[in-house]
C-alpha cells in the first residue's frame, strides 16, 4: 500500500519518540524500534544515519565495541560525505577496539582494526583532532606491545605515532623515547634501554618542542640522568657508559666546549668512585665555565665554592680543608676506591701539559715550570694521588698568578 502523508507523519512522530527515549534511557530496544520505522519515513537516509549513530554510541558506552564499529562502518557507506568529526569518532572507536582485541589475544582482528584506522585517517588529513587522536592511539598500541616485550610491533607503532608533530601540551619524540628507556632501565634491560635512548638521541628536531631546549643538550641531559641513576644503583660501568655517550654528543655539537658539557662533567664528577677521578672532571668543568662564562660568573664561583677551591690567594685544593669547612661535593652513594694507575697517568699527563717548560718565554718562567715538573714526576712515580691533586691546584694557581697560564 502506498504511504499517505498521515502515515508518514505518524511514523515520524513515533520514530522521534523512540529516538528521544533511546537517548534519555540508553535503551537499545527504543533504538531498534526507531530503526524499524526508518523505511516509513520521508528522509530515510538521514534518519537511518541518525538512528545508527545513536545505537553505535550506546554500544560504545556499553563496551560492545565490535557492534559499534559495524554500525559506524555502515554509516560511512550510507553517508554521501561523512564529516571530519565522524571520521575522528570512528578512528577513536577503532583504537579502543584494537586495544580490547590485543588484550584478548585477537591479534589478527586487532591488525584489521588498525589498518582501517590508517585508511580513515586519510579521510581527515590535516585535521588537528585526527592527528592528535591518531598519535595518542598509536602510542597506546605501541605501549601494549612494549609491555608484552614484543619489540617489532612496538617499534612500528611508536614510529607511526612520532611521525606526527605533537601538540603544545603533548610529549614530543625525545620525551616518549626517554620514558621508554627509563622503563627498560628499571627492568635492568640495558640493551633495550640503549635502543630507546638511541631513538631519543636521533629524534628529528622538527618533531621536538623548541622551547624545551636544543635537541643535543636535551639528549645529553637525559643520558646524564641515566648515568646518575646507574651510580646510585651501584652500576659503575653503566654509569660511565651513559656519561661517555652524553659527552660525545656534546663534543660533536660543540667541539670547542659548551656550558652544557661543563654541567655534565660536574654531574659525572659527583658520581666518581674516588677523589682523583672526581677532581679531574670537576677541574675540566671549572676550566670550561671560566673559559666560556668568565671567572666571576655565578656558575664558576659556585663550582669553586662547592669544590672548596676558593680562597683569598686564589685556588686552594679542596681536599686540604678540614672536614668541617670542606663542602660536600659527592653524594652519599659514592663508593670509596683507590685511584687506579690509569687515572693517575691521566692526571699526570694533564699536569704535564699545564706545566711543561717548553711553554716558558723567559728564564724565570722556565725555572718555575721546571720545578713544577720535577714535583709532578716525583708524585707520579710514587703513585701519590693525593699529592698530584694538591699539585693540580697549586700549579694552576701559581701560573695564573704570574700570568703564565696558557694551557687549559
Amino acid at each position: 500500500m502506498p504511504m499517505t502523508m498521515k502515515s508518514v507523519n505518524s511514523a515520524a512522530g513515533k520514530w522521534a519518540g523512540h529516538m528521544r527515549r533511546g537517548a534519555q534511557l540508553r535503551s537499545e530496544k527504543d533504538y531498534l524500534a526507531a530503526l524499524a520505522l526508518v523505511p516509513e519515513l520521508a528522509e530515510r537516509k538521514l534518519s537511518l544515519i541518525k538512528t545508527l549513530r545513536g545505537l553505535a554510541d550506546l554500544y560504545a558506552e556499553n563496551a560492545r565495541l565490535e557492534d559499534a564499529a559495524l554500525l559506524l562502518e555502515r554509516i560511512s557507506q550510507e553517508a554521501s560525505a561523512p564529516t571530519r568529526i565522524f571520521w575522528c569518532d570512528y578512528a577513536r572507536l577503532l583504537f579502543r577496539l584494537a586495544e580490547q582485541q590485543l588484550r584478548n589475544k585477537q591479534i589478527a582482528r586487532a591488525n584489521s582494526s588498525l589498518e582501517k584506522v590508517r585508511g580513515i585517517a586519510q579521510q581527515a588529513q590535516g585535521h588537528a583532532e585526527m592527528e592528535a587522536l591518531c598519535r595518542e592511539g598509536w602510542l597506546a598500541i605501541g605501549t601494549l606491545f612494549e609491555q608484552a616485550g614484543d619489540w617489532v610491533p612496538a617499534e612500528l607503532y611508536f614510529g607511526r605515532a612520532l611521525e606526527i608533530a605533537p601538540g603544545a601540551t603533548a610529549p614530543d619524540a625525545l620525551q616518549i623515547y626517554a620514558e621508554l628507556a627509563w622503563r627498560a632501565y628499571w627492568r635492568r634491560d640495558f640493551e633495550r634501554c640503549d635502543h630507546w635512548a638511541l631513538r631519543a638521541c636521533e629524534a628529528p628536531a622538527d618533531l621536538l618542542h623548541p622551547k624545551l631546549g636544543h635537541p643535543q643538550a636535551r639528549a645529553a641531559a637525559f643520558l646524564g640522568a641515566l648515568g646518575s641513576a646507574a651510580a646510585q644503583n651501584h652500576l659503575p660501568k653503566v654509569c660511565d657508559h651513559f656519561f661517555e655517550w652524553a659527552r660525545k654528543i656534546l663534543n660533536d655539537a660543540a667541539p670547542s666546549g659548551s656550558v652544557e658539557l661543563a654541567d655534565l662533567l660536574v654531574a659525572w664528577g659527583s658520581c666518581a668512585p674516588n677523589e682523583v677521578l672526581a677532581e679531574l672532571r670537576f677541574q675540566e668543568a671549572l676550566n670550561l665555565r671560566e673559559q666560556l662564562l668568565g671567572e666571576n660568573h655565578p656558575k664558576s664561583v659556585e663550582l669553586r665554592q662547592a669544590l672548596g677551591l676558593g680562597g683569598e690567594s686564589g685556588f686552594k685544593q679542596g681536599f686540604e680543608h678540614p672536614p668541617a669547612e670542606k663542602a660536600k661535593i659527592s653524594p652519599a652513594f659514592k663508593t670509596p676506591r683507590a685511584a687506579s694507575v690509569q687515572e693517575l697517568k691521566v692526571l699526570q699527563r694533564r699536569l704535564v701539559k699545564l706545566a711543561h717548560p717548553d711553554q716558558a718565554q723567559d728564564d724565570a718562567e722556565f725555572e718555575l715550570r721546571n720545578k713544577m715538573m720535577i714535583e709532578i714526576n716525583d708524585a707520579a712515580t710514587r703513585g701519590d694521588g693525593a699529592r698530584l691533586l694538591r699539585l693540580a691546584s697549586q700549579v694552576r694557581e701559581a701560573l695564573q698568578r704570574h700570568g703564565w697560564l696558557r694551557s687549559k
